[in-house]
């Protein structure tokens, strides 16, 4: 049977109650012709003149398409019991199920019948759902309503389970394989939500749910409670901190240990951790004859050696645990290598590095070279040889390259003085004492610029 409407109701009405149609008054008067719906049939077409009709023929789709798109969808499905209530785009009476749509240029609001509301793909929510996702929703909205009132908390609980990866990083691999089969009935759960009622058989079903998810959340909880209080649990800072190093062979140990341990406690160099765990070395520094200062930084701690007590050593902490794990795992007690604290320290003070450059430069050297300036703001060491020129070297790592000397007692030792020497003639700027008068003056200009 051939169609009666060239235009259907409902296509002419979302038409004429959109903005689109403000710019086409000629088709909107077409369609308004008929006063209560507005429709075109295919008679009325037949009359129309050929202008027109090609406007119609090749427009009309792409108008309607612009003018559905300004309606939302606020309502998707609602059951009436109301006979007169009657569909605002095509006029069918004895509606049962309505949605309700609205013009997010015009803010008219319009009640639809299920047909209508079923046949435009253009008519979404809000956020650009489609009516099935709209219906999918509010289905599971009336469910989840009826599931708190079986188990109270459960839409807390089961929410919580979802999101529990973004809650905490890395969870032990015990507690991984009881997540995953918690998450899996919460899956199922989530499923039955979206079919088209609860019935009251499943009241038992959600009830054992929840209680699954309880038992595992209380364990769950019990684990991160004792994190905090042990030293050696894998908080989120650490976590955060071995994912950005991508050690995932660490990481993955760590999931089935359940914590940090002996074999992984070398590769966790996260500085919060770290600095947590050096205060606890204060016996074992003490038994060496060795001072811990109240100064951890980010990456090295300070201490002051028994025979040196006038010079700060910062030691590298990852090094020193590292090396001292046992003390820590089994409070083994042993004598500290000061060689090894050398090793991986830097004298970085200001009066310790002039403590030690009194000792890095003897007494043998002065009859070679003679120190000329000492800079700590520029760090810079300016020498002289004898009738020659001034060099100039890095001040921290000139410290730091012959610091051995300062604790091993080589104050006078030859070997160390000819190293001393060669050092300052090839890792030196070379001024004469014009250049570097200008070099000073210079520098000392920069300084003042930069106060004021």
């Amino acid at each position: 049977m051939r169609r009666k409407y060239k235009i259907e109701k409902r296509e002419a009405s979302i038409f004429i109650k959109s903005s689109v149609s403000d710019s086409f008054p000629e088709i909107k008067e077409i369609l308004s012709r008929n006063k209560i719906y507005p429709f075109l049939t295919n008679k009325e077409y037949s009359n129309l003149n050929d202008t027109d009709k090609t406007f119609i023929d090749k427009r009309f789709g792409e108008l309607f398409s612009a003018a559905a798109k300004e309606w939302v969808i606020i309502k998707s499905t609602e059951e009436v019991n109301d006979n007169k209530i009657q569909c605002q785009l095509c006029g069918t009476r004895g509606l049962r199920w309505i949605s309700r749509i609205k013009n997010k240029k015009t803010g008219e609001e319009l009640v639809v019948g299920s047909e209508c509301i079923k046949n435009y793909k253009e008519f979404r929510g809000s956020n650009g759902e489609s009516f099935a996702e709209l219906s999918r929703t509010q289905v599971k909205l009336k469910n989840e309503k009826m599931i708190e009132v079986w188990s109270e908390g459960i839409l807390r609980d089961k929410d919580r389970i979802l999101k529990l990866n973004s809650e905490f990083l890395i969870i032990p691999n015990y507690l991984q394989r009881k997540y995953k089969s918690t998450n899996e009935k919460v899956a199922k759960l989530e499923k039955e939500l979206l079919k088209k009622s609860m019935n009251e058989n499943k009241r038992n079903y959600v009830k054992e749910i929840h209680k699954c998810i309880k038992d595992f959340l209380l364990e769950f909880d019990q684990y991160k409670e004792n994190i905090k209080s042990d030293d050696f649990g894998i908080t989120d800072e650490i976590a955060k901190w071995l994912i950005n190093q991508e050690d995932y062979e660490t990481i993955e140990q760590l999931k089935k240990d359940g914590k940090i341990t002996k074999q992984t406690i070398s590769f966790v160099k996260e500085p919060k951790f770290m600095k947590k765990l050096i205060p606890k070395f204060y016996n074992l520094l003490a038994n060496s004859n060795i001072e811990l200062l109240n100064k951890i930084n980010n990456s090295t701690f300070s201490i002051k050696i028994g025979s040196r007590p006038d010079i700060i050593l910062n030691v590298k902490m990852a090094e020193f645990i590292k090396k001292y794990k046992d003390y820590l795992f089994d409070a083994k007690i042993e004598e500290v290598d000061i060689n090894f604290l050398i090793r991986n320290s830097t004298i970085t003070d200001y009066k310790s590095m002039l403590k030690s450059l009194d000792y890095i430069i003897t007494s043998e050297l002065g009859k070679v070279i003679k120190l000329k300036s000492e800079d700590y703001k520029t760090n810079e060491l300016a020498f002289k040889f004898k009738n020659s020129n001034i060099y100039v070297v890095d001040f921290l790592e000139f410290i730091n390259k012959f610091k051995k000397m300062v604790f091993n007692n080589t104050k006078e030792n030859s070997a160390f003085n000819v190293d001393v020497l060669n050092y300052i003639k090839n890792n030196s700027m070379i001024y004469t004492e014009k250049e570097f008068e200008d070099h000073e003056k210079a520098i000392q200009g920069s300084v003042v610029k930069k106060k004021s």
